[in-house]
């Protein structure tokens, strides 16, 4: 019983509370904010969007640096050591030997199940 009639009385003190709180606001003038402000703000907003901004300026240049890293990858692949290719070949072999993995080619084998 006494937790209920605490209840009560916390939840009557909120919402006058509340109450005193929203009366504060009562006594405010309006604002005028003059007859063309709404169109400036919508001008502003249009600015704003339509403006280019770093997006545009930036993505070229990740363009750019993509194709770059690309081309010397690839060529960095194709002019390397054909040594250095069996060398990881067998690294493979040693690692899917480690793990009881098969390998067949280009493809692994998982406990005599072909994954790609």
């Amino acid at each position: 019983m006494g937790t209920t009639m605490n209840d009560e009385q916390t939840r009557q003190r909120i919402d006058d509370e509340i109450e005193r709180t929203l009366s504060s606001l009562d006594g405010l003038d309006d604002i005028d904010a003059g007859p063309y402000f709404f169109t400036r703000v919508q001008q502003r907003l249009a600015d704003t969007q339509s403006a280019p901004g770093w997006g545009l300026r930036i993505r070229p240049a990740y363009i750019a640096l993509i194709l770059l890293l690309n081309i010397v990858t690839i060529s960095v692949t194709l002019v390397s050591d054909p040594g250095k290719t069996s060398i990881r070949t067998s690294e493979v072999a040693a690692l899917a030997q480690q793990y009881s993995l098969g390998t067949s080619g280009s493809m692994i084998m998982f406990d005599g199940e072909q994954k790609r």
